[in-house]
């Protein structure tokens, strides 16, 4: 019986999504804060919630304790 090649995809594209999570990171940071909305649009569809409206914000935390400024991501 042959085994099932679905797990070693599966495992093969876990890299990539860590490597996505740690980039954009500054140094000393221990958590991002992100996203404001200032005047949202909610949609629902079944069981899922769509916001939109806002612009993405991210807003570092370091290691020392105080957060920094917000950084607009233009993307």
């Amino acid at each position: 019986m042959m085994a099932s090649r679905w797990p070693l995809l599966a495992v093969s594209l876990l890299p990539t999504l860590a490597w996505a999570q740690t980039s954009g990171w500054i140094e000393n940071e221990a958590n991002t804060t992100m996203c404001t909305w200032n005047l949202p649009r909610v949609g629902v569809i079944r069981d899922t919630l769509y916001i939109d409206g806002g612009e993405l914000y991210w807003q570092p935390l370091l290691k020392s304790g105080p957060p920094s400024a917000p950084i607009k991501d233009s993307k």
